[in-house]
């Protein structure tokens, strides 16, 4: 019961952070869309302001994931990396595949962490 109400916790916290304009228009929104040529071009500004909404929207992404998990099943292979080392990991993974976009490299992060164990 305890992992039921826990994951109900987590699907209404969503809804509740999601974006008003992006429901009423029923259209997906947010950084998590950028294409990694953008991503590339905004983790190489010096400005902390360009980089800042991407890192901390992939940290939140990861750490919903790892969330979820260990509502579901009481733990979690999901890596959440800290802040600092999140740019060098996602600038890798977006010159390697810059038609990719911010979602995907978030979700291979999370799923490198279960292929390495």
């Amino acid at each position: 019961m305890k992992c039921l109400s826990s994951m109900l916790f987590v699907l209404a916290t969503a809804c509740a952070l999601s974006s008003k304009p992006a429901l009423a228009m029923n259209v997906p929104s947010g950084p998590g869309l950028m294409r990694c040529t953008v991503v590339v071009s905004r983790l190489s500004s010096p400005e902390l302001v360009d980089r800042m909404p991407l890192l901390t929207w992939a940290q939140g992404y990861l750490s919903g994931i790892a969330a979820v998990a260990t509502a579901l099943d009481g733990t979690s292979d999901v890596e959440v990396p800290a802040y600092d080392e999140l740019q060098p990991r996602i600038l890798a993974l977006c010159k390697a595949e810059p038609t990719s976009d911010l979602f995907h490299v978030a979700r291979r992060l999370s799923a490198a962490r279960t292929r390495g164990r």
